[in-house]
């Protein structure tokens, strides 16, 4: 049970790794692998097919087991965070490509890496913008909910608020995300799993929060306000907000 579990979450990993670099770097990643073993292999003598395959083995094993110790977890953690593990892979593969006897293959696996580095720090600027434009439009978003939620709940003593879903990430962010897919899950609203936005609502608005994960039938509730944003609804005390998905429209300049 314990090896298919593993083998279970290896399969996960890698196709959160397929999806999250996208289908042209995860490709160039392994055409510059394969370039990478045959002018190794051209440096040996004997056994060149034996050590090719051997590897291709071990360089498969290795981003495998990049994940660490999660992969023996029955949850593993699937937060970008624990996917760290991955750049050491490809920092030491960097390092093996530069440090062979073979010329040729210093001196183009230089230019390879240095490419590899720009693609990395536009990555980090670009991450660096879709966060500050996530968090505004957090902002703006729980704010609207805050503003109707004041007006909606100034007369009760006591509200019992039950948000059912979350909302949407930026424009920018879905943006970025069609040339960097990892954008669209390093950047969210608030209102997931993390509960960050139950926090601020409850510690800063004082809004009583029933369980997050109690489903809450309010398909006969009345509909206290509806704008593009969200829709509220409440009935007896309890309140239920919906967030509406915008997606943005694709305009041709």
């Amino acid at each position: 049970e314990i090896v298919l579990g593993c083998l279970s979450n290896v399969k996960k990993y890698l196709s959160y790794l397929y999806i999250d670099l996208g289908q042209s770097v995860f490709f160039v990643f392994f055409i510059l692998t394969i370039v990478f073993c045959l002018l190794r292999i051209l440096e040996l003598k004997e056994k060149r097919i034996f050590l090719f395959v051997f590897m291709i083995v071990s360089l498969g094993l290795m981003m495998s087991l990049s994940f660490g110790a999660y992969l023996a977890l029955k949850t593993p953690l699937w937060n970008p965070r624990a996917f760290a593990g991955v750049g050491v892979v490809l920092a030491a593969f960097c390092m093996l490509a530069v440090c062979g006897e073979n010329k040729i293959l210093r001196r183009y696996s230089g230019i390879v890496i240095t490419i590899f580095c720009y693609i990395m720090l536009v990555f980090a600027v670009c991450y660096g913008n879709t966060i500050a434009q996530q968090k505004e439009y957090n902002f703006l978003r729980t704010n609207l909910l805050i503003t109707d939620l004041a007006d909606i709940c100034s007369d009760m003593n006591e509200v019992k608020l039950h948000i059912n879903n979350n909302f949407e990430t930026a424009p920018t962010v879905s943006t970025a995300a069609k040339i960097l897919p990892l954008a669209k899950r390093l950047c969210n609203g608030i209102f997931g799993d993390n509960r960050w936005g139950y926090h601020y609502l409850s510690q800063y608005f004082h809004f009583n929060f029933l369980k997050v994960k109690e489903n809450i039938d309010d398909r006969d509730f009345p509909i206290l306000k509806e704008n593009t944003y969200h829709v509220i609804k409440g009935k007896d005390g309890f309140i239920t907000v919906t967030f509406k998905q915008i997606v943005p429209q694709e305009k041709d300049y």
